[in-house]
């Protein structure tokens, strides 16, 4: 799967909306996208060592895997807290677009300062 496929599949999915919800998808797609090179870099070394590339006997190999591992610790972190933030965002709009749609009348006064009330 390329980058613009992986891209494809989560916007249907995911379906952002509006500027700070594509940003937020933007950085969950990196992070998708990271955690796909990273596990493929992984694979490829232990396929290389012929075991499990941390439990090699040589340095070289255990130190490349550990930073494999460092790297997929961050990059998943990062992977969940954007998806939780663009959920999170989602939930707020769909929030919104009910008030909007039972009472506008009611979400104006909370968009309203309240030194001007």
């Amino acid at each position: 799967m390329t980058y613009d496929e992986m891209a494809a599949s989560f916007r249907e999915e995911l379906e952002p909306s509006g500027e700070q919800e594509n940003e937020i998808f933007r950085l969950f797609l990196e992070a998708a996208w990271r955690l796909r090179v990273l596990n493929e870099e992984e694979c490829q070394l232990s396929e290389k060592a012929g075991c499990d590339a941390l439990l090699s006997e040589t340095p070289a190999v255990q130190k490349k895997a550990a930073r494999i591992q460092r790297l997929r610790t961050r990059t998943e972190t990062a992977f969940y807290r954007s998806l939780n933030r663009l959920k999170k965002l989602q939930a707020t709009r769909a929030r919104r677009q009910e008030a909007e749609r039972k009472s506008p009348a009611r979400l104006a006064r909370l968009d309203t300062p309240p030194h001007i009330m």
